[in-house]
């Protein structure tokens, strides 16, 4: 499988097509590297528990299809201890963000927050909290054997993947079928074993993993 090629084209008729080698630098040829924030705060607390530790707390589910953990995966946590009056704006928070909770329909009042707009503070809500507080940072690396076997690679093997078009360059009518096709976002695969054309397409998620990431390592990255 040869997916470090794209083309260019001559895109009106008569169109001409050729292959073209990708840069590893800019397209996903080998390994890419996903590193994207996560959007939640997670809050629990200690009040319940027998020491003011916390432990075994989970902080994300991945299914074991996922191409995130595909082969490595990589967490970066921060654990800050806050006061009551923080927990609870967090906490009243997340409620009115969860489209299932029934509060979120109607918000009875503003969440109590300490910062408020220096212009016209009446007219112009603020909705925040500030707070001085210590911080914990531990960065995790999670191998795909250290959850399954390493041959277990379901999460390339999805529906959309199995479709591996080969368009003609013209049709009968002048229009181009593989340009269409080029310009939804597949790209080249393969070369098919028997085929007046030298090419076999699939989606650009299938086949180039910069569409999930970078090919370039992060600095915090390490093999």
């Amino acid at each position: 499988m040869d997916t470090a090629k794209n083309y260019n084209c001559v895109c009106s008729p008569p169109y001409e097509f050729k292959l073209v080698q990708k840069d590893p630098n800019e397209h996903g040829i080998g390994f890419c590297y996903g590193n994207q924030k996560s959007k939640k705060v997670l809050i629990t607390e200690t009040k319940s528990l027998s020491e003011d530790r916390v432990r075994g707390f989970p902080v994300r589910a991945i299914p074991l299809d996922s191409y995130v953990i595909g082969m490595r995966y990589s967490l970066l946590l921060k654990q800050y201890v806050i006061n009551k009056k923080t927990y609870d704006y967090y906490e009243l928070l997340g409620k009115f963000s969860d489209s299932n909770n029934i509060f979120s329909q109607v918000q009875l009042g503003n969440i109590p927050s300490n910062i408020k707009s220096e212009i016209n503070p009446i007219k112009n809500k603020v909705d925040g909290f500030f707070e001085v507080s210590s911080v914990t940072t531990k960065r995790f690396f999670i191998n795909r054997e250290d959850i399954t076997t390493p041959h277990y690679t379901n999460y390339v093997t999805r529906a959309f993947c199995n479709d591996r078009p080969i368009p003609v360059p013209v049709d009968q009518y002048g229009n181009s079928p593989l340009l269409k096709l080029l310009e939804d976002g597949y790209i080249f695969f393969d070369i098919p074993p028997s085929s007046s054309f030298p090419y076999i397409l699939i989606g650009k998620e299938c086949g180039d993993c910069s569409r999930f990431g970078k090919p370039i390592a992060p600095d915090f990255w390490v093999d």
